[in-house]
């Protein structure tokens, strides 16, 4: 998932995939690895069938849930 993809997704709280399970987008985090010196995303993940269970992944990991002709413009 590209970064302009992970504002839209929560913006219009759309689901998303992770691991086969859909989960909702309640916030994005930038990280820096000092080892390797790079910089990375992580995506905050609410499960909905639980309402409670928190998941946080990278952002590359992570894939829109179903494709609608709003998405698929970005």
């Amino acid at each position: 998932m590209k970064l302009s993809e992970v504002k839209r997704v929560m913006s219009l709280r759309l689901p998303v995939l992770w691991d086969g399970v859909e989960y909702t987008v309640t916030g994005c985090t930038l990280k820096f690895d000092r080892k390797g010196g790079n910089w990375y995303y992580l995506l905050e993940l609410l499960d909905k069938r639980t309402g409670h269970s928190v998941m946080v992944v990278p952002m590359e990991d992570v894939t829109i849930a179903e494709e609608s002709t709003e998405t698929a413009q970005i």
